[in-house]
């Protein structure tokens, strides 16, 4: 009821809320003023975006330049128009700030349209400052022609220059091989800058694992597989671009090292030649370079992509400006607002009247309040919740309510506090077992922003067949293997129990982290665990991390326990210090156990 009242608080705030902001001056109440125009610029088409223009005008900068509110609209017939509106409640300066969100918008289709062009530009300048650094002058190609045909190459260089030249000539044709769609040689891949690619392949490998990781917990057509697919291959164009970028380094800087040993054999030859001898328009020392040709080249060409743009980014206004007004209805809503801000807080005040549940989160002794009220509505569709036990004949749903009240009265009395993990175990009541956990966690449901269920017992899956997911991956895999623990809990509708089934891994569990459990039976401080298990299962994992054991059986006081001795079952967890309550579904009764 508490969660009911505060629900209708909120509502009748918001329609207050609504109420204000239609009635506030700045709501456009009234006549609003507007301008229309028609629009034209040849960058509309796919330079640059629309919507991207769109939001610029949501900008809160934008509208504070502008003082006024502005629209776009594409226009279907052509790609390179778009209609703007502005409006202003006041007409005064409605023409002014008009043309000021066409200024803008202009500016703003400029600096789009140039960011890929500016972009080659930094590229071009930055390829620029490493050729220079790697690259020097070279002679004419006709003056080497002559300087080499003067001279045999075994007396203008020495024995390791004329090997290191026949290498240069060989890693040169293996990586333009590459760069032409051949495969990388294992002989040049070592070349390459190991940290870049080391880190490239480090990030492919662990996207690798993580898939194979997946692979084994989810089935191929999960969300969690696809996504790692695509990260996966991500990674590993990010590689191949990586070795693509390092290979053309490689290959300048040896194309810059074999000119270099040319020019090296030349300049010995040249020793012995005249300048006679060179073929008439060649001079010796004007080198040429053809990447710088190539670079100024594409550089010019860039400027003058640049220069186009800023030309025919402006928009330019075709046809004349359509000013007209508008009455805005929205003070029709204005009374209806209100009225309903009304009746939900005189709805709040009545229940308010009402005397306060027993909530699931309270840290006064529960049994001291009146019990929850009933919430037949909560049935869930995917199962039936039903009854605890045959064995009463008059156990009618609000005996059962008070006997959830009861049980929690008890166990917050005696902790001293709330409880946020529950286990749930029997005496051999397997079926009583399952439905009191179900509608102990459908009844805590209703007072809690959430409640985990989980079914422990790997072995015989009782629970995960009753709500029929037995067949899903569940707890057993995440003990064993990690995985992202929200992903293996769904729903169940009509409540608010997110399920995790046992899972299909039946092996016996030795060690696992202490922090994976936790997380599996919930961090967040406003839920509740209620655990679901059998004697068989692996208990000792929970040690520490509950707050009280629930044991179902049909025998009271000193017969159940004597009965709990005998089998040994919850001694070790009582021996930690975990609290154990005996539940009595023939006389619906809670008691101390040990």
């Amino acid at each position: 009821m508490r969660n009911e009242r505060f629900g209708l608080y909120v509502l009748s705030l918001l329609f207050a809320g609504i109420a204000l902001a239609l009635s506030s001056p700045g709501s456009g109440l009234g006549t609003v003023h507007r301008v229309t125009a028609l629009y034209q610029s040849q960058l509309l088409d796919d330079e640059v975006s629309i919507s991207a223009l769109k939001a610029t005008t949501f900008s809160d900068e934008f509208r504070s330049l502008v003082d006024a509110q502005v629209d776009i609209e594409p226009v279907k017939e052509s790609p390179f128009h778009i209609q703007v509106t502005t409006e202003r409640p006041e007409r005064e300066g409605l023409l002014t700030s008009h043309k000021r969100a066409i200024h803008l918008l202009s500016v703003e289709i400029k600096e789009q349209a140039l960011t890929d062009v500016q972009a080659d530009l930094r590229y071009l300048e930055e390829v620029r400052k490493k050729t220079k650094k790697l690259g020097q002058a070279r002679l004419d190609d006709e003056a080497r022609i002559s300087l080499q045909k003067s001279e045999h190459p075994k007396e203008a260089l020495s024995a390791s220059d004329s090997k290191r030249v026949v290498f240069l000539k060989e890693e040169v044709k293996k990586l333009e091989g590459f760069l032409n769609g051949g495969s990388l040689p294992k002989t040049v891949r070592v070349q390459l800058d190991r940290d870049s690619l080391n880190a490239a392949e480090k990030r492919v490998r662990a996207q690798q694992a993580e898939l194979s990781r997946l692979a084994k917990l989810f089935h191929p057509s999960s969300k969690a597989v696809q996504a790692q697919s695509v990260s996966l291959e991500q990674a590993r164009n990010d590689l191949a671009e990586i070795e693509r970028e390092l290979s053309e380094i490689y290959l300048r800087a040896l194309r810059v090292e074999l000119e270099t040993l040319d020019d090296k054999a030349s300049s010995r030859i040249r020793e012995g030649l005249s300048l006679s001898e060179l073929k008439p328009g060649t001079a010796a020392g004007a080198p040429t370079s053809s990447g710088s040709s190539w670079m100024d080249e594409k550089q010019k060409e860039l400027e003058q992509r640049a220069d186009l743009i800023s030309s025919v980014a402006s928009l330019k206004l075709e046809g004349e400006m359509t000013i007209s007004q508008r009455e805005d209805t929205r003070s029709f809503w204005l009374v209806p607002c209100w009225a309903a801000s009304l009746a939900f807080f005189l709805l709040a005040i009545f229940t308010s009247r009402e005397k306060d549940a027993v909530g699931a989160l309270d840290t006064e002794p529960a049994r001291k309040r009146s019990p929850l009220p009933r919430d037949p509505g909560h049935a869930s569709p995917a199962f039936r919740l039903e009854p605890l036990s045959n064995a009463k004949t008059d156990f009618v749903p609000d005996q059962t309510e008070r006997f959830f009240n009861q049980v929690w009265a008890e166990v917050t009395e005696r902790l001293q506090r709330p409880p946020r993990r529950l286990l749930i175990l029997s005496d051999g009541q397997t079926n009583e077992r399952l439905s009191f956990s179900i509608r102990l966690a459908n009844s805590l449901g209703r007072h809690a922003e959430m409640v985990r269920l989980i079914d422990f017992d790997f072995h015989n899956r009782s629970l995960s067949e009753r709500l029929g997911r037995q067949e899903l991956p569940g707890v057993s895999e995440l003990i064993h293997h990690g995985g992202p623990v929200d992903e293996f809990f769904s729903s169940i509708s009509g409540t608010r129990i997110q399920f995790a089934p046992a899972g299909n891994l039946s092996r016996e569990v030795e060690d696992v982290e202490t922090d994976r459990i936790s997380k599996i039976l919930g961090t967040r401080p406003r839920e509740l665990t209620i655990v679901d298990a059998s004697i068989a299962s692996p208990l000792f994992l929970l040690t520490n991390q509950l707050d009280v054991a629930l044991w179902i059986t049909e025998n009271r006081g000193s017969a159940a326990a004597s009965n709990l001795l005998h089998q040994g079952t919850l001694s070790k967890l009582r021996a930690d210090g975990l609290p154990i309550f005996g539940v009595s579904l023939k006389t619906l009764d809670i008691f101390p156990l040990l």
